[in-house]
């Protein structure tokens, strides 16, 4: 199985969303951001997997269901995958 961080490289999404995704990372706030997603502000591993299967089943009904995909939703999923993969590791030292 793979880590989270190689998981979120191996994302192949259209280049829009990819750049408002990026956009929206710069201003990620993740208490904010992650009570509106999931519900509650689990620990960044456990939110990096938690976003990217959310992720992944956004991207099974784009793929196969345009009708009801919503790209809103698929677009702030992304945005704190970026914003979570930008902050520093749980335990790493700051300077």
């Amino acid at each position: 199985m793979q880590d989270a961080a190689t998981r979120l490289a191996a994302l192949r999404r259209p280049r829009i969303m990819i750049e408002a995704a990026r956009r929206g990372a710069a201003r990620y706030d993740r208490d904010r951001h992650l009570v509106r997603i999931l519900g509650r502000v689990p620990r960044r591993g456990a939110a990096m997997v938690q976003l990217l299967e959310l992720e992944a089943g956004m991207e099974a009904a784009r793929r196969s269901d345009p009708g009801v995909y919503r790209p809103a939703p698929h677009l702030a999923a992304l945005i704190a995958l970026l914003g979570e993969a930008r902050l520093p590791r749980e335990g790493a030292e700051v300077t």
